[in-house]
């Protein structure tokens, strides 16, 4: 912007009566200035000062408590209840593990009466269906010894089939009646 009136680029060279208006201006500004500034410079030090002191006295007091922290009388008494809360959060939070550890093996108790009910039940219900079958073998052998043997030879392939079933009962029978007795 400075540039604009000069016609070449490089803007204004200082020459000797730029200079000169410059220094006469600012001379002319600084005796008019100087008897104000005389009279800052003498209440500036007692303003600034008391500015000064009044800040460092609110410092301190803002200060007071945490430098009576570094006595450890103080420090102590301060820490002392933080101490003891912490404590009994670390107390608490034990006896909340024990709690949930007690709530956790009271679960796994009734699942285990519930498990161990169902398993009385099944081998109940396994045992009276081993009498259901051995009554069933029994009638079948009935129904056979009293159609006698060559009438099951006269059925041919559905005799052997009848006596492979009854063999196949049998042994299921077996199994069952002995699982029954060993549980």
């Amino acid at each position: 912007e400075w540039k604009r009136p000069f016609n070449y680029a490089e803007g204004c060279f200082p020459c000797s009566s730029c200079i000169e208006d410059l220094m006469i201006t600012v001379n002319g500004i600084q005796n008019e200035l100087m008897p104000i500034m005389n009279e800052f410079l003498r209440n500036e030090a007692s303003f600034y000062a008391n500015q000064r002191l009044t800040y460092i006295s609110d410092q301190i007091d803002r200060l007071k408590p945490e430098i009576a922290l570094l006595d450890p009388a103080v420090g102590n008494r301060k820490m002392m209840p933080l101490e003891q809360a912490m404590d009994k959060l670390g107390r608490e939070s034990k006896s909340l593990n024990i709690l949930y550890k007690l709530e956790r093996m009271r679960d796994l108790a009734k699942n285990a009466q519930d498990l161990e009910t169902d398993g009385s039940n099944a081998i109940n219900e396994m045992g009276l269906v081993g009498i259901k079958v051995q009554e069933v073998i029994k009638d079948v052998l009935d129904i056979s010894e009293a159609l006698g043997s060559n009438a099951i030879n006269e059925m041919g392939l559905v005799g052997i089939k009848v006596q492979e079933v009854i063999k196949d009962v049998l042994d299921i029978s077996e199994a069952l009646g002995s699982n029954a007795i060993n549980e």
